[in-house]
């Protein structure tokens, strides 16, 4: 430490003075200069923060455009497996970081090449799953086509008709049979959306369930990573294996309290026990086909003991347009904060 204050990083007596005499506080220079050199040491001493590299990095090799008849691949690559008993093969959405892989978001931009993986494809490669591939994406995530990213792409399921977005990669992916499931992200339905359009599981986790570490954010407050898989099975397969409490997240009770298994039976409630609200206005402009499907999942659930309620939630004409200002605002904060969430641990987005 300096015995000089005048020469410590950052300190300026006088105005050390007058904001003290501001605050009515007492100010003692050569305190003020201990603590700042204090925090610049801890600072040194810190690993470089954000998608740095380091040891033990599992990165990709042989990375190459994919070819893909329905354009729902990237980029295909290798990366090492895990010991994990996931044995599947599996691909991520192109919002989420693979070391070595070219992420774009599906925008129209240089590729950032990340030098470690997000936490999410991290967990699914040590669990012993193939990750071979990146998917195809609307544009940073901002649509619900599958059409406004780099590439369009095509609906396995239904080839005149759109995949949906932004997952699109993911869903045609699954719905096409090149994986059994991939990873999504879901701010305003983004898994759900193309997993009802193509035919295939999409699961939105309770928020903080899976950890957002090294996904590219659109509205950080909305924004969760998701599975969408041909099966229920396989997506609680999958769901178990990226599920951990996300420290990262402020908002999220579950880095509190933890994830539960939900391929382990012994950790479900007993049908009885569940009580099923049904919102009123949620089906009305539906399909009549979809009203079916939701009301035989009803109907099935009320058979097991559950008790199903008819519910009408206050404000549920409006959640739409405020999602979407929600969004806009967030990702214009993002933009304007170098992709930094004030006050987040997990880093850039």
């Amino acid at each position: 430490m300096t015995d000089d204050p005048d020469s410590a990083p950052g300190v300026d007596p006088d105005a050390l003075a007058a904001v003290a005499d501001r605050l009515g506080v007492d100010a003692d220079p050569d305190a003020h200069a201990a603590a700042v050199e204090r925090v610049l040491a801890l600072a040194d001493s810190l690993p470089p923060h954000g998608l740095g590299s380091g040891p033990g990095v599992a990165a990709a090799t042989n990375v190459r455009e994919a070819d893909d008849p329905h354009g729902a691949f990237r980029h295909e690559f290798d990366l090492p497996l895990g010991d994990g008993p996931l044995d599947l093969r599996l691909a991520v959405k192109g919002n989420l970081a693979v070391a070595g892989v070219p992420t774009d978001c599906g925008a129209s931009v240089e590729p950032v090449v990340p030098d470690r993986s997000a936490a999410a494809v991290e967990r699914l490669r040590a669990e012993g799953a193939r990750v071979v591939a990146t998917t195809t994406m609307d544009e940073l995530a901002y649509g619900a086509s599958g059409t406004t990213g780099r590439r369009r792409v095509e609906n396995p399921r239904a080839p005149k008709r759109v995949p949906g977005g932004s997952s699109a990669g993911s869903a045609a992916a699954v719905a096409a049979g090149r994986v059994p499931a991939a990873l999504g992200s879901d701010t305003a339905g983004s898994v759900r959306i193309p997993a009802a359009y193509c035919g295939v599981v999409g699961l939105k986790p309770t928020r903080g369930a899976v950890p957002r570490d090294g996904l590219v954010d659109l509205a950080p407050t909305l924004d969760h990573v998701g599975v969408l898989a041909r099966s229920v099975e396989t997506a609680a397969r999958v769901f178990d294996a990226v599920r951990a409490p996300d420290a990262s997240d402020a908002l999220a009770a579950t880095a509190r309290r933890g994830v539960p298994d939900v391929t382990d039976s012994a950790t479900w409630p007993a049908a009885a026990d569940l009580r099923v609200g049904v919102v009123r206005p949620a089906t009305e402009d539906a399909t009549p086909g979809v009203r079916t499907a939701v009301d035989r999942g009803v109907e099935a659930l009320s058979s097991a003991g559950a008790t199903v309620e008819r519910v009408s939630l206050p404000g549920w004409d409006r959640a739409a347009p405020a999602t979407a200002l929600l969004i806009g605002a967030e990702l214009t904060a993002l933009a304007a904060t170098d992709g930094v969430v004030p006050g987040a641990a997990g880093g850039p987005s």
